[in-house]
């Protein structure tokens, strides 16, 4: 983008990115001004419905003229590209002064009162921001302030916000009516405001727990820290107004933004009196969360909020890129769209296996590539839109990506592919490959690939081994092994265990589906027993005693699950962390991991630790969250179970696991009638689990004992 001109604006550097779009410094060539020209993530705009929303949000911020708010020029489009031009403002966040030095009572009180001068503003004008945080707050070198992102705010004039669609704004400062999906006013911004001068004083966040779920409860239910235990020489007037700020309920919180400056005013003055009654935040128990809450509204809330919450100015961004990193991408079927022989996935995974060993290369799984896109929204692995490629090989910390389209004509293939910088788009290297033999033709491209790259020489020796050789050398071996891992990652380790049998009769040598068949075969029993753990330790054994050869990941994987097996876990620990320094983002590593934990040693604070990970790379792991559940259960945290379990039911409405261990839970803390409820709506999406028949059979036991 930078040096192209977008309608009147000449792009020239970017400034950062996050959830809602991207964010860069631009020339307007027509009134020769430098602004902060945000481009609209697509996502946003999906329908016109959802733009118009936008624009009518960003003009009724556009309306606002007051000294401390960054100003909105234009709100326009060019082509494909939406935008929203503003001020541009020289400074720093206060979010990074914050963190830099602590603030003196003079920074924090012209800070404050700045600050809440620009809420008070667009309050007057019925305009309440939503998403007040110290990210959104610019501090320039005088200490001047400019409140940002009013472009997401809303006029009350207009609507009743009370749509779950429309909650927005980062978790920690979050007000409780806004995670309740309750109504929400300009008591909403003061309570956000509370949180930023909380944050000032005391140099942190006053709910901030183990992960987003944790934080949102604490919000609605528990006590934030003593400001004084955490800064003793706090102005205890700017204490009180904290805490009046950040009363949980609207009605004892400030009512307006002017009562709240004239404090601050008192308070610089030397003038304030300590007449704000004692808040009932300090004297109230938390309240039990209801549970029909957290199954209904709260989740919905809780995910539109994740999703939105990462800040466009200062955002974060992808993964710290790689040198000499390459990111292989699925390529498309040209003539079968559906790719329903699953040729472009073939020769995606035919690519990373013959580069995947090239010394002084990274090359990212495919498996790993798949996770990403899932979490940016996409699970159609047939087809991917060239920018969502982009996003994804950014995202996985790729330098270089290897984009590709197959042809088929007869037994005739035709490649074409290009190589990706992922910094700027260019075009490092197009090809084209031809012919009839795809293990010779793959052979071919990757030493090309190899060349055009420019890898240092290392000190170990390439690893010079056909294609063939390191994976399968059968199409319909490799056909019938994606089945296979798709039945096993729905946790379907019987059907799963046929298709990689298949796999394997038809290609005797096939190492990754070995693999995959000893962990189908082992949970395929809800129990370490041993009929399990024997056909799992042969289907180990023919990796690890085969003559063919394997790769580095193939053969630690097998040793790390076989000495698992053999309850050998300071060996199979060693193994697994052999594995993580060579490829930190292997999930199936992380996995190895945490059943030495939870299996071998009973740390279960470990066993989290490395499945929380695993989880990170692939949300959609279900065995991993199977282990998860299974340890709340041993640790009787049920409460942090039900959380996790609704966000799992509506995030993914068509699987059952959430409902499975939602039930799970709820047998845990003696409620079967609830459980037997959540069990039984889920074999009406989903019959074919036992898990849920073992758990409604163990329902009726207790109920009719």
């Amino acid at each position: 983008m930078i040096g192209k001109t977008i309608s009147h604006y000449k792009i020239l550097s970017k400034i950062g990115e996050g959830g809602r779009g991207i964010v860069y410094k631009a020339e307007d060539v027509d009134l020769k001004r430098t602004v902060a020209l945000k481009f609209i993530s697509p996502h946003l705009t999906d329908n016109v419905e959802d733009l118009e929303r936008l624009y009518q949000e960003a003009r009724s911020a556009s309306q606002l003229n007051h000294p401390n708010i960054a100003t909105i020029y234009e709100i326009g489009h060019d082509g494909k590209y939406n935008f929203i031009a503003m001020e541009c403002i020289a400074g720093e966040t206060l979010k990074s002064k914050i963190q830099k030095e602590a603030l003196s009572f003079k920074e924090i009180i012209n800070i404050a009162i700045e600050t809440i001068n620009g809420i008070k503003a667009a309050h007057n004008n019925n305009i309440i921001h939503r998403d007040i945080k110290s990210e959104n707050i610019m501090v320039n070198e005088s200490g001047s302030v400019k409140v940002m992102d009013f472009g997401l705010a809303r006029d009350l004039d207009k609507k009743n916000v009370t749509k779950v669609s429309s909650t927005l704004g980062t978790i920690a400062y979050m007000s409780p009516e806004q995670i309740e999906g309750s109504k929400v006013d300009q008591r909403s911004d003061i309570y956000s405001f509370g949180v930023v001068l909380y944050e000032m004083i005391s140099g942190r966040l006053p709910f901030v727990g183990e992960h987003e779920a944790a934080t949102l409860y604490s919000i609605v239910n528990e006590l934030p820290p003593d400001v004084i235990s955490l800064n003793p020489n706090a102005n205890p007037g700017l204490v009180a107004i904290v805490e009046k700020a950040i009363e949980k309920n609207p009605s004892n919180r400030y009512q307006n933004a002017s009562e709240l400056l004239d404090d601050l005013i008192e308070i610089k003055s030397g003038t304030f009196k300590m007449r704000i009654k004692k808040p009932s935040l300090l004297l109230s128990t938390p309240k039990k969360i209801n549970r029909a809450w957290f199954i209904g509204g709260f989740v919905t809330i809780l995910l539109i909020a994740l999703a939105a919450m990462i800040p466009f100015i200062n955002g974060e961004k992808g993964s710290a890129q790689i040198v000499n990193s390459l990111a292989v991408l699925n390529f498309d079927n040209m003539q079968e769209p559906s790719d329903p022989n699953r040729l472009g996935q073939i020769l995606q995974e035919l690519i990373i296996a013959d580069l995947s060993e090239i010394p002084n290369l990274k090359v990212f799984s495919s498996q790993r590539l798949f996770d990403i896109q899932k979490q940016l929204g996409s699970d159609n692995r047939s087809s991917i839109d060239p920018s969502l490629a982009t996003d994804i090989a950014q995202a996985a910390g790729a330098k270089t990506m290897l984009t590709g389209k197959v042809i088929q004509t007869g037994n005739n293939l035709i490649l074409t592919l290009q190589l990706i910088d992922t910094n700027d788009g260019s075009v490092i290297k197009s090809y084209q490959v031809e012919g009839n033999d795809i293990y010779l033709m793959v052979d071919e491209l990757t030493s090309k690939i190899q060349y055009d790259m420019q890898l240092p020489e290392g000190s170990d020796e390439p690893i010079n081994v056909a294609v063939a050789d390191k994976t399968s050398s059968s199409m319909n071996a490799f056909q019938h092994y994606f089945v296979g891992v798709d039945y096993f990652n729905d946790s379907h380790f019987d059907e799963a265990i046929i298709e990689l049998k298949n796999a394997i009769e038809i290609d005797s040598t096939f190492s990754s589906a070995y693999y995959k068949l000893a962990l189908a075969q082992w949970w395929s029993r809800s129990e370490m027993d041993n009929e399990a753990i024997e056909n799992a330790q042969r289907s180990l054994s023919k990796i690890l005693n085969g003559s063919w050869y394997r790769t580095t990941k193939e053969k630690l994987l097998a040793q790390g699950a076989s000495e698992l097996l053999k309850q050998n876990y300071d060996e199979s620990e060693d193994l697994y962390l052999q594995l993580i320094d060579f490829l930190p983002d292997e999930e199936e590593a992380w996995y190895g991991l945490g059943e030495v934990y939870y299996y071998g040693l009973k740390n279960y604070e470990k066993a989290s630790k490395a499945f929380e990970r695993a989880i990170e790379i692939d949300p959609n792991f279900t065995i991993v969250y199977r282990r998860i559940y299974d340890i709340y259960d041993i640790q009787k945290k049920y409460d942090r179970g039900i959380i996790r379990a609704t966000q799992l039911i509506e995030k993914y409405p068509e699987s059952v696991w959430g409902s499975i261990f939602l039930g799970q839970m709820l047998m845990g803390k003696g409620d079967y009638l609830q459980a037997r409820e959540i069990l039984e709506r889920a074999i009406q999406h989903d019959n074919t689990h036992p898990i849920i028949y073992q758990k409604l059979n163990q329902i009726q036991n207790h109920l009719t004992s």
